[in-house]
């Protein structure tokens, strides 16, 4: 049984690799709240059901890439919550893969979690861990914060193994490296069983107002990165990523983009530190 001493942050959304926007936002929004016992853990039904579906889709082979390919990872962290399957919906919709980082306080506490997991793996999408509290004083700014990073991880990956019988060893840090990880925090990652994935463009949406900016921050970055081959975009399980993502599929496929999920035989660096060893 997994013994859990941490609290939540109540923070919902995240921040871009701004150092300033890190400490001021986190200073603004942080809170917390007493995580559930462990007794509050659910237990998974039907595992031995679950667990075949998973078995087959974590042999399923890597996707095939080109050099002269583009390609775009479509991201979403946070999760589960009750966007998760109107999330899904869209995506299977065009017939697109994504990534998913679902954070251990949210598998604690979504009703039917068991289903939500057995659907986001058996339609092909990978699901990454996003630590237990998404609390940045416990996992970034406490003593030994870079053992309780890695301890958080490793809580997230049992409980998702628990609850789904996948095992997923790709973290993405809560509000991003930049301003957050120490030397300390790099090493102890490096030396570990994870890979730490970040973006490449951030669209925001945990701070604009409308699909119309969204789309602007897209653009301008893709602008400013001159259209790169790989690129990986951060969104969040807000109601406004429901409405703006029909657009964003719409044009990444007019630039030429394939749009793939995350597999950890294709694992290629994407952190804000430009770590070739994360």
């Amino acid at each position: 049984m997994l013994i859990f001493s941490l609290f939540l942050s109540g923070c919902a959304g995240s921040v871009s690799d701004y150092q300033e926007e890190v400490q001021e936002t986190v200073e603004e929004v942080s809170q917390t709240l007493e995580l559930p016992e462990p007794e509050a853990i659910p237990e998974p039904e039907e595992i031995l059901e679950i667990e075949e579906v998973i078995e087959e889709e974590q042999v399923r082979e890597a996707p095939v890439k080109s050099e002269q390919g583009r390609y775009v990872y479509l991201t979403f962290d946070d999760g589960p919550s009750r966007n998760t399957s109107a999330l899904l919906d869209i995506l299977k919709a065009h017939d697109i893969l994504g990534t998913f980082f679902f954070q251990g306080s949210m598998l604690l506490n979504q009703p039917d979690v068991e289903a939500v997991l057995a659907r986001t793996l058996k339609e092909g999408h990978y699901i990454g861990l996003h630590s237990m509290t998404h609390d940045p004083y416990q996992l970034y700014w406490s003593h030994n914060a870079h053992q309780t990073f890695i301890e958080e991880m490793k809580a997230n990956q049992e409980l998702l193994y628990e609850l789904s019988g996948f095992t997923s060893r790709l973290v993405r840090p809560p509000f991003g490296t930049g301003g957050t990880f120490t030397e300390a925090h790099v090493q102890a990652v490096s030396e570990s069983e994870f890979k730490l994935w970040e973006w490449s463009v951030d669209s925001r949406d945990w701070y604009h107002e409308s699909t119309g900016t969204i789309m602007e921050e897209i653009k301008a970055t893709m602008t400013e990165l001159e259209d790169p081959d790989l690129v990986v975009v951060l969104f969040h399980e807000h109601d406004l990523t429901l409405e703006v993502l029909p657009e964003v599929i719409a044009y990444f496929k007019e630039l030429g983009y394939e749009f793939l999920p995350y597999h950890p035989d294709n694992h290629f660096p994407m952190n804000l530190l430009d770590n070739p060893d994360l």
